[in-house]
């Protein structure tokens, strides 16, 4: 008897506690020039997201919200920055880094000068788990940038009877100053 009051206690006292609360806490900077200039200093790269509102981040992640594993990585290996569409301060910035359909992000190189990732829109756990890891590898040399982008080529002759052509999903890669 005494255990089941202990754990119906205990039961109660887990449905209070916020989840968010256990997550780790990422330090957001919502200045670029200032977290790019401590990225410099400390040797981290940055990582930029875009999004719109006070949790504008979480629009990011196809999932809804980011993991604890991705809070995790952020906070540890990056230098998180948020910036907010909603904020007239950000807007430039937010061309100039290539973002145009209001959410995204973009990963820098270890000296804040090259994009070592870029990507547009909401975009699923997996793959940025894999991409915030790859980037946050300290021995990596980033020459170009990487996005998840599908190319697709798309041939439509008029005689109606030529073959149709399309490309497969590839790693797309360019070189995009930060």
């Amino acid at each position: 008897m005494h255990t089941s009051v202990g754990f119906l206690a205990f039961a109660s006292f887990l449905s209070s506690v916020s989840w968010d609360a256990v997550l780790p806490e990422i330090p957001w900077q919502t200045s670029y020039q200032e977290a790019r200039s401590h990225g410099q200093k400390v040797k981290k790269p940055l990582a930029v997201i875009v999004g719109a509102g006070k949790s504008g981040y979480q629009q990011l992640i196809q999932e809804g919200s980011l993991s604890s594993d991705i809070r995790k990585i952020l906070a540890n290996e990056f230098i998180p920055v948020y910036l907010d569409t909603e904020k007239a301060e950000n807007i430039r910035l937010i061309a100039d880094l290539g973002i145009t359909l209001g959410k995204g992000i973009v990963l820098s190189d270890r000296e804040g000068k090259t994009q070592a990732f870029f990507h547009e829109g909401t975009i699923s756990e997996k793959d940025i788990t894999r991409q915030l890891a790859r980037f946050a590898d300290p021995s990596l040399v980033v020459n170009t940038t990487t996005t998840l982008s599908s190319s697709r080529v798309s041939y439509y002759p008029s005689s109606g009877t030529e073959i149709r052509s399309s490309t497969p999903y590839s790693r797309v890669t360019s070189t995009r100053n930060c």
